[in-house]
């Protein structure tokens, strides 16, 4: 009853939970779904409003949206405001997806390093990303992540390089673990695809989909499709304009599927 009147949580999750890309909605749902299934409360929390990335109060790309009303933290202008969530927070966890790279780092208003938590307070960085095996930006940049990242209590990424990056450049000991997505069994993601719309699976096809489009990626993929004679699907990023891969490269874009569809085309992409 004090949870609900003071409307606390056992955990906030902090990160790219709303921004219309599969990968990053995706991740932080199974995220949400695991800590969920450990018995914890949930607090999903999103970067301030002044950022060059505007945040969103809601997962945009579900067809039914994952998260409670409660569950999701009001959004804030600034990022001195998220140290209200202390008071309803017992502890906060900083999930996957390329966080640590120094575009996001900046577009998000670097609400990544937790600055905004106190020290009582326990912070978790559950397969964090560098989104590559380098890292860039200016060395005040570095040092003033890497101040915070080592006041984190438990650090772990989700890529080999992301060990060595964390070690080398931050003085973090990082643990690899798997991405939040492979912690959910299958039965999950056959919940979400179980209202979409069956299609017709007589006629196999390839299913792709590409984050950062090019002409010579798609050169491959029509070569491949060739090669099989089976039919194209291509699904470009949903924060970014597919028109040029429709009208330039010829191929059939699917350029409004909702997370289920996503996940209900690889389904049936599998079975021929």
């Amino acid at each position: 009853m004090l949870y609900a009147q003071q409307r606390r949580a056992d955990i906030g999750i902090v990160g790219n939970w709303s921004y219309p890309n599969y990968g990053s909605e995706l991740t932080y749902y199974a995220l949400y779904r695991t800590i969920k299934g450990m018995g914890k409360s949930v607090l999903m929390i999103g970067w301030p409003k002044r950022a060059e990335w505007k945040p969103s109060d809601q997962a945009q790309l579900f067809d039914k949206q994952p998260y409670a009303s409660y569950e999701i933290a009001p959004l804030v202008q600034t990022r001195s405001e998220l140290r209200e969530l202390n008071e309803r927070c017992a502890m906060f966890v900083l999930g996957s997806d390329q966080l640590l790279n120094n575009n996001l780092y900046h577009w998000m208003d670097k609400f990544m390093q937790l600055d905004w938590v106190c020290s009582s307070k326990r912070k978790i960085a559950y397969a964090a990303s560098f989104g590559y095996d380098y890292i860039w930006g200016g060395e005040s940049d570095r040092e003033e992540l890497a101040y915070f990242l080592r006041r984190f209590d438990a650090f772990s990424v989700r890529e080999k390089s992301g060990v060595l990056l964390a070690k080398k450049h931050y003085g973090v000991s990082a643990q690899m673990v798997p991405d939040p997505i492979f912690l959910l069994p299958v039965t999950c993601y056959e919940q979400l695809v179980a209202n979409v719309p069956e299609k017709d699976t007589q006629k196999p096809f390839l299913f792709s989909y590409i984050l950062d489009t090019s002409k010579e990626k798609a050169d491959i993929l029509k070569e491949c499709a060739d090669t099989l004679h089976v039919r194209l699907t291509f699904v470009p990023d949903r924060s970014k304009d597919a028109v040029t891969s429709k009208n330039m490269w010829d191929i059939r874009a699917e350029d409004s599927l909702s997370v289920e569809a996503w996940l209900s085309e690889i389904k049936i992409a599998n079975i021929w």
